[in-house]
């Protein structure tokens, strides 16, 4: 029995409608949590690895400017013999746009040393990089790796991710996705005091 009723007829295709969502917001939530789960998996393997050099660049008040990623992990000499955090991140990633604005925040509150965080940028030009830091400043020294020399040494799978590193330069802990990044990070690095 065919119901002949115009308003029945959109409440079987609002209740299709409804579970076609239903089963597309489970697989993508099923996606997510492989990748998350795929991310932490190959980020274990990584932890203890040794930095090795790689030359990237950092934005300059005109072009970029080449900067050295010593074995130690110090940045052209910045954060020698002291921990480290690197976070890899991309102007069109939302969460990292969350993480940076934390991080804004904890440096603002004397919570966080800048000088011993480096966000690295995958964007892949240098406009789209200029463009994000126009609308939203940050303090933390940005690397620019266009052609992921770095991100690929530490075998980035998703944005963002930090690599903790100690003051030999190896990575200690390695994160993707997830919450609480931010204090992560402000525990590792914390302000040295005078």
């Amino acid at each position: 029995m065919k119901p002949t009723d115009p308003r029945m007829k959109m409440a079987i295709w609002f209740r299709r409608l409804s579970n076609i969502g239903f089963v597309i917001a489970l697989a993508y939530g099923g996606f997510m949590a492989w990748t998350l789960f795929s991310a932490a998996r190959n980020n274990a393997k990584l932890e203890g690895m040794q930095f090795k050099t790689v030359e990237i660049s950092r934005l300059g008040e005109v072009g970029v400017l080449p900067v050295k990623v010593e074995s130690d992990a110090s940045v052209d000499g910045r954060g020698t013999g002291t921990a480290r955090a690197f976070i890899f991140w991309a102007s069109w990633c939302g969460p990292c746009h969350s993480l940076l604005d934390s991080l804004e925040s904890k440096i603002k509150a004397g919570e966080l040393d800048s000088e011993r965080v480096f966000a690295v940028s995958m964007d892949e030009t240098e406009a789209a990089l200029r463009a994000h830091l126009q609308r939203a400043p940050t303090s933390v020294p940005v690397l620019f790796d266009p052609k992921l020399d770095l991100a690929r040494q530490v075998q980035v799978s998703g944005t963002p991710t930090v690599a903790l590193v100690d003051s030999s330069g190896k990575i200690i802990r390695l994160s993707t996705g997830g919450f609480g990044l931010a204090g992560r990070i402000a525990e590792h690095v914390k302000p040295q005091s005078p």
